[in-house]
């Protein structure tokens, strides 16, 4: 598997193929780190403690929260304009959205970010990934709540099926 670790879609994860909207996927996440200046897999402190997580998962679960803005690089002090740092954080959720058929294109995120567009709408609690691969002849559905065991089994059947991630 090629690909930086946090940059790399949840569907090719587990199918080992690229499509157009897994590049859209790191855009989003490309857009949280200026905006955050954090990395895509960041150290965050919670009470007291240090926790490994993804940047995205983190963002979102504030987004949820309604507290967005606490994602913001507290080094700006507040010397930002709120409408375009709040466009910034939501075309990257929006873009590094878990499900790539929800996946915003460029030409929406390219939009939005330039006020032509209406912020996106998502839901207050990151979606689980959950995507469509064809296999053969028949249609599977995927979801990170499969069991690793049996996303092993499709990983080397789909690792001789297509582009690698």
């Amino acid at each position: 598997m090629l690909g930086t670790e946090g940059y790399i879609a949840p569907e090719c994860h587990d199918t080992y193929k690229a499509i157009k909207e897994s590049d859209i996927y790191s855009f989003g996440i490309v857009a949280l780190e200026i905006a955050t200046k954090k990395k895509a897999i960041a150290v965050i402190e919670r009470n007291g403690q240090r926790f490994k997580t993804k940047l995205v998962e983190w963002v979102w679960e504030l987004y949820g929260k309604e507290s967005l803005f606490d994602a913001v690089d507290p080094r700006l002090s507040g010397n930002y304009d709120m409408e375009q740092i709040e466009r910034l954080l939501l075309v990257g959720l929006a873009c590094a959205h878990p499900n790539y058929f929800d996946h915003s294109s460029i030409t929406q995120a390219v939009d939005i970010l330039s006020s032509k567009a209406p912020l996106p709408i998502l839901p207050p609690k990151m979606p689980i990934p959950t995507y469509i691969v064809s296999l053969e002849d028949t249609t599977v559905t995927f979801s990170t709540s499969i069991s690793s065991n049996t996303r092993g089994s499709n990983r080397r059947q789909n690792q001789n099926e297509g582009q690698v991630c």
